[in-house]
């Protein structure tokens, strides 16, 4: 939203999600093309777990990344 140059504008807010580039825990968001339609974001598979953390109450920890491995893992499923 810090992006969008007039918050009462529908046109401005959807071009600034369009122009969105960035790294996120599930990889790259991009909007602005690469996807198979206008205006998706494709973004790699990975499988994620929710464990108790050191910084935070709860870490998510890539568990899998089978179907992307480029982003790493972080640790092992643990049994509930």
């Amino acid at each position: 939203m810090k992006r969008t140059k007039d918050l009462s504008s529908h046109a401005s807010i959807r071009d600034a999600v369009a122009a969105t580039n960035l790294k996120t825990v599930v990889g790259d968001v991009k909007w602005g093309g690469g996807g198979p339609f206008k205006n998706v974001s494709k973004t790699p598979l990975v499988l994620g777990q929710w464990v108790k953390g050191s910084k935070y109450k709860y870490e998510l920890v890539i568990v899998n990344n089978s179907q992307a491995p480029n982003i790493p893992t972080g640790g092992k499923l643990k049994l509930i």
